[in-house]
């Protein structure tokens, strides 16, 4: 998004009531129906909490690693999660085949992993 357009959301943002969702009212209201500014997916930003979890009180960074932002990660869950996803190496850790296939059956929407040609080279 170019300085431009930051300008012209803040001025167009003042003129309207406000809601208290942040994203939905900057993205989807103010740029994408009254500025026309194209809205863009990015598959790394989640609605929903990944279902892929040990319990409700143990949160495995694997589910999260993949995500740029999410909804529904209470302070609790963020102090849990946050030295584990900054240690994380996704190739050995989280890109494997059990992953991936816990990821499809227990995330939201689309659990995109890349599998890497390490994890088979380790499994020959």
């Amino acid at each position: 998004m170019t300085g431009t357009s930051l300008e012209l959301l803040f001025q167009e943002a003042l003129d309207m009531p406000l809601l208290p969702l942040e994203d939905v009212f900057l993205t989807g209201i103010v740029g994408g129906s009254r500025l026309g500014i194209p809205l863009v997916h990015i598959s790394r930003f989640w609605t929903a909490q990944p279902r892929f979890n040990l319990s409700t009180s143990v949160y495995h960074h694997c589910a999260y690693h993949h995500m740029l932002a999410t909804h529904h990660v209470t302070p609790e869950m963020l102090r849990q999660l946050w030295k584990p996803l900054m240690q994380v190496q996704p190739a050995r850790e989280c890109d494997t085949f059990l992953m991936h296939i816990l990821g499809h059956l227990f995330t939201p929407g689309s659990y995109q992993v890349r599998l890497t040609n390490s994890y088979f080279d380790q499994t020959r």
